[in-house]
């Protein structure tokens, strides 16, 4: 038994490592959508290349979240935003701040109101899309 004590605390380790290691699921596709002047969503904008869905989820990596939290906004988003992952979707209304920052009310308890500090180059992905 002495022996195997080794072997198993070698195990554990590797699955320890593991765990730790996994990536999150791939985005598969984002949906952008617009707010007019009129208040009404635009046009849908589909977002598939793999670099471009690398930078934005790397920018919502990136956002700070509160859980739980239930905001009210005083003005309607900028931008309405979904999200497909391999195995889910996740919705995100969106703020553009005049301080190059970002407020992001997502549709999930763990992701219900956030912060992104540095947006402008989010922005730019997001707009130009």
């Amino acid at each position: 038994m002495r022996k195997l004590r080794p072997l198993f605390s070698l195990i554990f380790l590797c699955l320890l490592l593991s765990a730790c290691t996994q990536k999150s699921e791939p985005l598969t596709k984002v949906t952008i959508q617009l707010t007019e002047a009129t208040g009404k969503y635009g046009a849908e904008k589909v977002v598939s290349d793999d670099s471009t869905l690398s930078k934005i989820e790397h920018a919502l990596h990136n956002v700070k979240w509160e859980k739980g939290v239930q905001p009210s906004m005083a003005r309607k988003e900028d931008v309405f935003m979904k999200v497909t992952y391999e195995k889910r979707e996740a919705a995100y209304m969106i703020w553009f701040n005049p301080n190059g920052s970002a407020t992001l009310l997502g549709d999930t308890n763990d992701e219900s109101y956030g912060t992104l500090e540095d947006a402008v180059s989010f922005k730019e992905i997001i707009l130009l899309n």
